[in-house]
């Protein structure tokens, strides 16, 4: 996400001057310690501030598909740890971009 600022705005410490371009990566956010706790970047469906992630976006930036995608999750990764409980991850390679941050390779043993 690229941003340009209309004021200065202080972050951590700097100030980031009027008219500076800012790349934000809202992937990062999801992985914060400071509010996630020192195990931000592993996924716990069991915190108690698990539906406060920024992957569907919020107000009217809210993706309209966001409700069929967890339904459709709920029920891919019900049915797979049920059919494979034993199941483990071998290999996890992501993509490398910015923006669209996800697996390019997921390889798991049943």
């Amino acid at each position: 996400m690229r941003r340009i600022t209309v004021e200065s705005m202080p972050i951590g410490g700097s100030v980031i001057p009027p008219g500076s371009l800012v790349l934000a990566c809202v992937g990062a956010a999801n992985r914060d310690p400071e509010f996630w706790g020192v195990d931000g970047d592993e996924l716990r469906l069991d915190r108690p501030n698990a539906q406060q992630h920024l992957s569907f976006g919020a107000g009217i930036h809210h993706c309209l598909g966001a409700a069929l995608v967890r339904l459709e999750a709920r029920a891919v990764f019900t049915r797979f740890v049920r059919r494979f409980p034993e199941a483990t991850i071998d290999e996890l390679r992501w993509n490398g971009r910015i923006n669209v941050r996800g697996p390019a390779e997921l390889s798991i043993s049943v």
